[in-house]
């Protein structure tokens, strides 16, 4: 007897999942992102220095790319849980930074590169942070255990 699609899935605990799915999308925004402004830039709509187009596609890209699949295959391996708190500090942070060098990049396009460091740092340690930050809940998960259903 099969069971309907409905019933096989309706056990499953998608919640656990939720800071992946915010990497994973948002790390797909930052690709589209970057592949347009690349495009602008190429066809000279807007100035803004490929360094700052790398630096956001390697940040908001790769980087929060796998932060998302950290958030996947890392608990299930060890069946330990998260902080769901430390994964939105270091969401935010992440974006700040990504944001931060994209503006720091649309500022020296538009006023020069002198303008634009004040931006870079600020921003690229917020990236630190958030790494940090994953870093500490990736390895934090051996002081914390899953429950198990019934289990208070």
């Amino acid at each position: 007897m099969n069971a309907s699609p409905e019933s096989r899935y309706a056990n499953q605990d998608y919640g656990k999942f939720a800071c992946s799915v915010w990497f994973i999308s948002t790390s797909f925004l930052y690709l589209i992102a970057g592949i347009i402004f690349t495009i602008l830039r190429e066809t000279a709509v807007i100035t803004i220095p490929m360094d700052s187009l790398f630096m956001s596609e390697l940040y908001g890209f790769v980087t929060m790319m796998i932060f998302g699949a950290s958030y996947i295959f890392v608990p299930g391996i060890l069946k330990r849980t998260t902080s769901k708190g430390l994964c939105k500090f270091e969401y935010a942070a992440m974006n700040a930074g990504v944001l931060a060098i994209l503006g720091a990049g649309f500022l020296a396009g538009s006023t020069g590169p002198l303008q634009s460091r004040y931006f870079f740092a600020p921003a690229l340690i917020l990236i630190l942070v958030a790494s940090l930050v994953h870093l500490i809940n990736m390895t934090g998960l051996n002081f914390r255990s899953v429950k198990t259903r019934g289990e208070n």
